[in-house]
């Protein structure tokens, strides 16, 4: 196989992974034991949706970065509950491994190795059950996952202002 064919069947396999690991965050959105965290994180966004902030109007056992984010974002999945909250946390998850993948990717020189890196990161994180579903959960884990990805992406870049986005991504995280 040459190098365009095998990109291309590496293209294919990709998108073939990605919409297993879409699947299989569904599936742990839906069938997916109750955590009984994941209404506490949900409160707290309808908390600060209603004008309250963590720590200053209401108990939480967390850093504030969460409730903030879940609240910009309550339009979306607050009609819908908890199932709501699984699915938006399930869609950062799989931005995650996407972002992961391009971040990977970048570190090598030719595009059969890049997708071959993706492919790699994507099965490995993607098709695992145990990742989709602490990903899909609504606990902090797909947020810190999808900032981390994002901030090793722009840190890849070698320009100082990439650097500091990438430095701020990675403070408010600490704060998640």
């Amino acid at each position: 196989m040459g190098g365009e064919e095998a990109s291309r069947a590496l293209r294919g396999w990709s998108l073939a992974t990605l919409i297993l690991a879409a699947l299989a965050f569904l599936a742990n959105a839906l069938l997916g034991p109750l955590n009984q965290d994941e209404g506490w994180y949900l409160l707290a966004a309808r908390h600060v949706m209603a004008g309250d902030f963590p720590h200053r109007d209401f108990f939480f056992t967390q850093g504030p970065v969460m409730p903030l984010v879940y609240a910009l974002f309550g339009w979306l999945w607050s009609p819908f509950g908890v199932l709501g909250g699984r699915l938006f946390t399930a869609v950062l998850g799989l931005a995650a491994i996407v972002v992961a993948g391009g971040a990977v990717a970048a570190c090598l020189r030719r595009e059969d190795e890049r997708w071959t890196a993706r492919l790699a990161l994507w099965v490995f994180l993607g098709l695992s059950l145990w990742f989709t579903y602490f990903t899909c959960i609504p606990k902090a884990y797909a947020l810190c996952a999808l900032g981390l990805a994002v901030a090793l992406r722009l840190i890849d870049g070698g320009r100082a202002w990439r650097s500091a986005v990438a430095g701020a991504i990675l403070a408010l995280l600490a704060g998640t």
